[in-house]
């Protein structure tokens, strides 16, 4: 549709606690931010470690909490209210 390519990506953001990247992608924690407004930000193990680097320093600058599954296999959600 025509009409979606001209409508601003905040005007159209998804809203989540989490967001998962797996299978070392090619993007940025920026541009997922252009799309998702979420909160907590994990990386899992199948990423590559020089990737993983540089989504922490990225998420550092960008004050978004980062938890990387490659070195702590889990990760504990709380559900309280």
């Amino acid at each position: 549709n025509k009409q979606l390519n001209h409508v601003s990506p905040q005007a159209v953001r998804a809203k989540t606690d989490i967001i998962l990247i797996t299978g070392n992608p090619f993007i940025t924690i920026k541009k997922i931010m252009d799309h998702v407004n979420f909160s907590t930000l994990l990386i899992d193990a199948t990423n590559s470690d020089n990737r993983i680097k540089e989504w922490q320093a990225e998420a550092r600058s960008l004050k978004v909490p980062v938890f990387v599954l490659k070195k702590q296999p889990a990760f504990i959600i709380n559900n309280k209210p």
